[in-house]
Formats: structure tokens, C-alpha cells, sequence
């Protein structure tokens, strides 16, 4: 078998961003680690590190409308990337590196070294299990963050069918391959394969949320064709994966006046289903974010994820967010059962089965308000379900960036026309449905080391 070397040193994203000359420079100067076994392929996906923390969310979720920063904590704000996501700007990086961009080609580029060592091995009977085990996660982990990047920096058309600009997609690990950016026909279709490959491969019967599950691929699969408005796919997907793991939590089991209502790192927390998180970002953090009072009003009394979610700021009365399932100083970016919950009442609702849609929205929030102050809902139409079903998870995912995916696509489909906007001392900043600043732009030591074609803005 021919060895695989890795070099240890760090920030293998920039090799998509066209740095194979430097890296040729240096790679002498490095020591190298030489992966043989099937064991040390398991171990480079279980690198919580890197596959797991600084998904690559970060301009979405700084570019909610869950949230408001006052002007004093805007202007503070020592990165640039967090000063113009949060007022959309037409610039963003004004020569910083983008996190969303390098971490993500880096774990994309761990899981290829992985499939690529595993595909030269003939593991033994007793090694096959683990062999399928680790390929499906390095599969996921490749589409998972192909799917990141191009919902932050690919073009949207709303369809599978309809093409437009994707972006580069690494198939394989050698860096000296030249970077272009792929369709968005074949970026989806990458993407879908490798997570179908992956459910053929990867277990059921151990869970650990740190790796990717069955239940994880699954749900991947369902997110994807319910952004795609693929409802029939989204539905069937998102049936699959409950089949598999449908728990969720009932808040009346916990407390939810402390400051930090779930575990950090959402240690036991029963409805991650792929753990992953953002580092704490400073225009994040509680001293700074304030969280909307139309979200907060959206709630009923009753209605528990009123105290899990936020709390009152006994200085000033703003709201502050504190309600990530890793802990209050960490957004949550990875998957959960609550959003499964959430997609597959949609698409059952869009695709008219009714009943499985009311069953499930009410189910979900049975669990969410105060023991015996919940009433079902009941026989109510198509139309008036699918509006409940959208308040609700405005309700559900506050500061994920399934909110970003949802504006892009109900704007895009017309069923809505959303405008976000953004008030400092008396400059008002507007982001309009559709507009192209939905789009991030590719950042520019990417362009200029590799060519590629910049995203309009």
C-alpha cells in the first residue's frame, strides 16, 4: 500500500486558496506523520478540533436578525468580518482570513486523505465493520462542508434543476490540482452522491454524537432537499432519520432559570445529532448581543423556551440569548433532532399530508411548553399549518443559521418577501429579498492566488 503523509502543520484550507507554492517551500522543514492503519484514518476523523468546532457558519449566523448590537458595541468590534457581516456589507473581509472559507476545505481536506488511504486497503473480516464505519463519516464530513461553504459563497437558484455557479470542489487531497469553481449542478450532485455512498457504508447500531450517524446522513439529506424545495425527497429523508432516532427533549425536566440551561458542549444532551459548534465570537458574546423583542413576543407564557432561551439583562432590560445546546457561550452549528422535527412537518405539510404534519408540530411543542397547559392543535388547513410551522421554527432555532437557508429560500420561492435591516446612529442598513449580498463574497487572497471567479455583489 502506498503511504500517506500528512504534514502536521496546520491551515491545509489555504491550499485551496493556492498557497501550493509556499507549501512546497516549507513541507521539507516539517516533520511528517505516516498513515498506515485503519485506526489512525478513525483517529483523523475524530479530531473534535477540527472536524467538529468552526463549522463553517459564521457569516450567517453574524448576519441574522435574531440579534441587534448597539452602535457603541458595533463600532468596538476589532474584526472586520464581524463589523460588515452584521450590517451586510458589500465588503467583508478587508483582508482578513475567512474561517468559513479555510476551516472548511481543511476538514474537507482531512476526510480525503482518509477516503483516499482507505481506498487502498483490504481490510481484514474482523476490520470491515470499522472500515465502512470510518468511510461513511469521511464522506459526510466532505459533504457536509461542501454543502457549508456553498450555502455561504454558491450561487442560489431554488431548484436542483436550475443551474448557476457553485464552487470548487475538492475531490481529492493532492494540492497541486488546479482550483476552479464547479456548476452548482455538479456541487449538489457531489455532495449527494457522497452522502449516499455514505449510507451505504455507516452503521446504525452506536451512537456517539461527535461522529457522524446514519441519523446524521439522513438528516443531511432531508436539510438539502428541503433548501432545494425538494419536498417529496425532503419528507422521505426526514422520515428515515426519525425511524431512526425521534427523542426529544422535555423541558420540563429542566431548569431553565440558570444562566446556562444546557451542557456545555452539549455533553448528554439527547437531541444532537452531529455535534459541532462556533467559537465565542465577540459580537456574540451577552455583554454585547441583544436579542429582538418581536422574536421574544413570538412566544407564549407558557411556552418554556421563554426562560431556556433568553433572559433579562437586570442592568439595561435587553434580552440576551442563552439557549445554544453547547453551552451559552458557544452558537450550536451542527444538527438536531428538533430541526428534523421541524423540516419533516414542513415538507409533510407542503407535500399535503396534513395529519403527519399536525402530529409532529404538535408533538414538538408538547415538549416545549408546561406540563398539562398545552393543548393539541387540531383540524386546521393547509395553508393557516404552514404558517404555524414557520413561526415555529423561528421559535425552535434561534441563532443557527438554518435561519439564513430559510430566508434565501422563502424569498427565492415568493411565498414571502422578508427584508432585514439594521438601524446605527441613524444610518439605516437594508438587506432586500434576494438580494446579492445573500451571497458572500469569495475572499480575496482566494481570488488572487487562484483565479477563480468572484461572486457579484
Amino acid at each position: 500500500m502506498n503511504k500517506i503523509l500528512l504534514f502536521t502543520f496546520c491551515f491545509c484550507s489555504l491550499f485551496i486558496a493556492g498557497c501550493a507554492e509556499r507549501f512546497l517551500d516549507e513541507k521539507s522543514e516539517k516533520s511528517l506523520v505516516i498513515f498506515t492503519k485503519l485506526t489512525e484514518f478513525e483517529s483523523l476523523m475524530d479530531r473534535l478540533s477540527v472536524m467538529n468546532q468552526m463549522t463553517s457558519q459564521e457569516l450567517a449566523i453574524l448576519s441574522l436578525d435574531d440579534y441587534y448590537l448597539l452602535p457603541t458595541d458595533w463600532q468596538l468590534l476589532a474584526s472586520s468580518i464581524q463589523r460588515n457581516a452584521y450590517v451586510w456589507n458589500s465588503e467583508i473581509f478587508e483582508g482578513e482570513w475567512s474561517r468559513d472559507w479555510n476551516n472548511g476545505y481543511e476538514r474537507i481536506f482531512y476526510a480525503n486523505i482518509a477516503l483516499e488511504g482507505l481506498a487502498k486497503m483490504t481490510p481484514a473480516e474482523k476490520e470491515e465493520k470499522l472500515w465502512g464505519e470510518v468511510k461513511g463519516r469521511a464522506l459526510f464530513h466532505r459533504a457536509w462542508n461542501h454543502y457549508s461553504i456553498m450555502l455561504l459563497f454558491g450561487e442560489y437558484t431554488g431548484s436542483l434543476e436550475v443551474d448557476g455557479t457553485g464552487v470548487p470542489l475538492r475531490r481529492e487531497s493532492d494540492i497541486n490540482i488546479p482550483v476552479t469553481r464547479s456548476t452548482l449542478k455538479d456541487t449538489y450532485q457531489f455532495i449527494l452522491s457522497d452522502l449516499q455512498e455514505s449510507l451505504r457504508v455507516i452503521g446504525d447500531d452506536v451512537y456517539n454524537p461527535e461522529r457522524p450517524s446514519k441519523c446524521a446522513v439522513l438528516m443531511l439529506l432531508s436539510k438539502i432537499y428541503l433548501y432545494q424545495q425538494d419536498y417529496v425527497r425532503a419528507w422521505e429523508y426526514a422520515q428515515q432519520a426519525l425511524a431512526v432516532n425521534n427523542k426529544l427533549i422535555d423541558f420540563n425536566t429542566l431548569d431553565v432559570t440558570p444562566v446556562q440551561v444546557f451542557p456545555i458542549y452539549g455533553a448528554g444532551n439527547p437531541e444532537i445529532v452531529f455535534n459541532a459548534w462556533l467559537p465565542a465570537l465577540p459580537a456574540l458574546a451577552q455583554t454585547r448581543a441583544c436579542m429582538d423583542e418581536s422574536l421574544y413576543e413570538l412566544y407564549d407564557d407558557n411556552d418554556l423556551r421563554k426562560q431556556a432561551y433568553f433572559m433579562r439583562n437586570p442592568q439595561n432590560g435587553r434580552l440576551n440569548f442563552k439557549g445554544s445546546y453547547v453551552g451559552y457561550a458557544l452558537p450550536f452549528s451542527g444538527l438536531s433532532i428538533n430541526e428534523l422535527y421541524l423540516i419533516a412537518m414542513e415538507a409533510a405539510c407542503r407535500i399535503g399530508r396534513q395529519e403527519e404534519s399536525l402530529n409532529l408540530y404538535n408533538r414538538l411543542r408538547s415538549h416545549r411548553f408546561s406540563a398539562e397547559s398545552y393543548t393539541p392543535v387540531q383540524n386546521v388547513g393547509r395553508e393557516e399549518l404552514l404558517t404555524m410551522i414557520l413561526e415555529e421554527k423561528r421559535r425552535e432555532l434561534v441563532m443557527r443559521a438554518s435561519r439564513w437557508e430559510d430566508l434565501k429560500r422563502l424569498n427565492r420561492s415568493g411565498e414571502w418577501s422578508y427584508e432585514l435591516s439594521r438601524d446605527i446612529n441613524g444610518q439605516r442598513y437594508v438587506l432586500p429579498p434576494n438580494d446579492k449580498r445573500y451571497i458572500f463574497p469569495i475572499p480575496q487572497y482566494v481570488i488572487d492566488k487562484s483565479n477563480i471567479e468572484q461572486n457579484p455583489r
